[in-house]
């Protein structure tokens, strides 16, 4: 017992949450097809995607759609929410069809970064404990166009030291790729280099780069020019660039044609230049060159020589050639192009191929530019004028392997981590479900509107009614009050207007019925409403939803309650609809509450369809009374059961996944639907 005392409960940790890939992009906007049809193509092909991502999962009719090819076979109302838990994954799809809005979340933690090997399992990265990974995908149209968004939310315990990967989902790239539709901003994402080559092109490339609003990072490689300066001319450049801060040794003493290094000299009093230098050394050591260049030596062969102060001169100037050679920069590669990163990194940044010819007006158009001739630049986000926007990158430094741009590659991929992104119309799955209980309250005031515009003109109505028996009142004391010899006159007069007054209040009590049926069609009409906020989402919720909304009209028997426990979701939508006609439409005709055609208008109205309801011969129940008959009690006092037959089939449909039959009595004492079996066939099957 004193153990058990001593244990302590397990304390949580605060948790952190981070977005990291972040991707706003239009589709099909230069596509041939509607955009309805291309919002259909998105979708069809993130569900192809997810059905791939949870094949070892399963268990998602919902999702089992044909794949994008066939999307001229799929209708709108295919795409249905999805909510489900899973054993460690949570699965979240809502859609507002009217909206033409679609969204998919997708809980699960991290499984780290791993590859079989040689049929073993090795991982680069374990998984980090307590890190969960949110897949969040958004479509809408809006303004003619399908906007598309993408974003990743990490959660994770506070101070945890591994950093998350940012990975781009693969169904972009299958977008990117798909001809009907094509992922684009400003610019569309194609796996390789834009060409940036007239003026046009280069005034909105600055422009985009300018623009406050743009999301996207960019990449700006300059056409390589041709005219590198000569850093070996008589001019002294090389010196003056690489030489400056190096100090030459003294040559002590002075011999013909050599002297001390001429940057001890003042420029004016300088005896010669580099070129001299050079010229002596190649005079003494002619093998110590090869043809690239005559400043690098590929051996040192020292001749004898009688002065020995001439060999030391030349050896200092051997060392400080030597010393200068590496502070040269790189020699710059011209054919260096940035074509495999485009392609790789293609929905991270947007990769353009500066012509030299317009690299002139892109500096102009583009403030505070910083770019150099040949180079490359990287820009983030406006404005360009800060430090952290723009990162500019010499020509001498940029070489086509991946060694080189791997950096620059990190920082694009993590780049997202943390950013706001403003995804215009996108709305992802709790942003879908606040509109939609919105949209369904807006919905039920309108109904309560129109109630009170009902009862307004009800009012006003019998306003009017009595406004018509005072005058008819009126009438009649003027009558009594006139004179003998206008009796007759009068009498004739009140005979008119009493016929005219019958006449229009019989005109006005056929109006106030008609509103009053009005007004309970709005009634009925708004618990219809109701009814469709709290109808069941899975054939398990069925048989509980009956025993809430129809107390007293449906009773669901035993058998029937376990063939609806076992009937696929496929066909919830017609099942509960076909058991709300039984519970409404069909019970007011049995109890006499409307008529035939007053049910037909209903049921247009609330599901778009008419159920036929027809009696079973008693020759079927004897000859199936396994199938058409229960144990059902008619006696309210005694209770007891004894077997009765169906005799009443509600039926609709005729192929297996849209069809439902629903085999039922009518016991007229208790004013009862008593349902035996649904929602397929029973024998014989016609």
């Amino acid at each position: 017992m004193e153990r058990a005392n001593n244990r302590q409960p397990l304390i949580l940790k605060k948790h952190t949450t981070f977005p990291t890939f972040q991707m706003f992009a239009y589709a099909g906007k230069h596509s041939a097809l509607a955009a309805d049809d291309v919002f259909k193509i998105c979708i069809l092909t993130t569900l192809a995607w997810l059905r791939e991502k949870l094949d070892e999962v399963g268990g998602f009719e919902e999702i089992n759609l044909p794949g994008p090819g066939e999307y001229q076979r799929v209708s709108a109302d295919a795409f249905v929410p999805v909510n489900s838990a899973l054993i460690g994954y949570d699965l979240n799809i809502e859609t507002i069809p009217e909206q033409k809005a679609w969204a998919l979340q997708l809980k699960e933690p991290d499984q780290g970064i791993s590859r079989m090997v040689d049929g073993a399992l090795q991982y680069s990265r374990y998984p980090v404990v307590g890190r969960m990974i949110e897949t969040n995908i958004a479509f809408c149209v809006a303004n003619g166009v399908v906007e598309c968004g993408f974003k990743t939310i990490v959660t994770e315990p506070e101070g945890t030291e591994e950093r998350p990967e940012v990975f781009r989902y693969a169904i972009i790239k299958t977008l990117i790729r798909n001809p009907l539709v094509g992922l684009s901003d400003a610019y569309p994402f194609v796996e390789q280099m834009i060409p940036i080559n007239d003026i046009k092109k280069t005034k909105k490339l600055a422009s985009w780069l300018s623009n406050p609003s743009r999301r996207m990072p960019a990449v700006v490689l300059a056409e390589y020019r041709e005219e590198a300066p000569d850093l070996f001319a008589e001019d002294d450049l090389f010196v003056e660039r690489y030489l400056e801060r190096i100090p030459l040794p003294k040559v002590l003493g002075r011999t013909p044609g050599i002297v001390a290094g001429p940057l001890e000299f003042p420029e004016e009093q300088r005896p010669f230049g580099l070129s001299v230098w050079i010229e002596i050394h190649k005079a003494f050591f002619p093998d110590a060159y090869d043809e690239r260049s005559d400043l690098i030596p590929k051996r040192i062969q020292a001749r004898p020589d009688p002065n020995e102060k001439v060999q030391t001169a030349l050896r200092s100037i051997e060392k400080t050639l030597e010393k200068a050679l590496e502070q040269l920069p790189p020699k710059p590669d011209p054919a260096a192009d940035l074509s495999a990163q485009a392609r790789h990194l293609v929905g991270f940044a947007h990769f353009f191929a500066l012509s030299d010819g317009v690299f002139e007006e892109f500096r102009k158009n583009l403030q505070d530019c910083a770019m150099e001739p040949s180079g490359m630049a990287i820009y983030t986000r406006p404005p360009l004028i800060r430090e952290e926007s723009a990162f500019i990158v010499p020509r001498e430094r940029i070489r086509e392997n991946e060694e080189f741009f791997k950096p620059w590659a990190d920082f694009l991929y993590s780049f997202p981590i943390g950013e706001e992104y403003d995804f215009g119309h996108c709305r992802f799955v709790a942003d879908i479900r606040a509109l939609s209980h919105h949209l369904n309250a807006e919905k039920i005031n309108s109904v309560y509107q129109t109630k009170q515009e009902v009862a307004e003109a009800l009012e006003q109505s019998q306003r009017k009614c009595e406004e018509l028996e005072k005058q008819y009142q009126d009438f009649q004391k003027e009558i009594t009050a006139g004179v003998n010899k206008q009796l007759k006159s009068l009498q004739f007069h009140n005979a008119q207007l009493t016929e005219g007054l019958e006449a229009q209040k019989k005109d006005s009590e056929k109006e106030i019925a008609d509103l009053k049926r009005q007004l309970f069609l709005v009634e009925e009409r708004l618990q219809w409403h109701e009814r469709m906020e709290n109808r069941p989402v899975v054939m398990a919720e069925v048989a509980s939803w009956v025993e809430k909304e129809f107390p007293g009209r449906l009773l669901l028997l035993p058998r029937a309650k376990q063939l609806l426990s076992e009937t696929k979701n496929t066909r919830l939508d017609l099942v509960w609809k076909a058991l709300a006609f039984l519970g409404m439409e069909y019970y007011d005709m049995q109890v006499q509450l409307i008529s035939e055609e007053e049910a037909k208008t209903r049921a247009s109205y609330k599901y778009q369809r008419w159920f036929d309801v027809t009696p079973i011969s008693e020759e079927i129940i004897r000859a199936y009374p396994r199938e058409y008959k229960v144990h059902y009690s008619h006696n309210p006092f005694t209770g007891k059961k004894k077997e009765v037959g169906l005799n009443l089939h509600l039926r609709s449909g005729v192929d297996s996944e849209n069809l439902v039959r629903i085999y039922f009595l009518w016991d007229g004492e208790k004013k009862l639907v008593v349902i035996g079996s649904l929602p397929d066939h029973l024998p014989p099957p016609n």
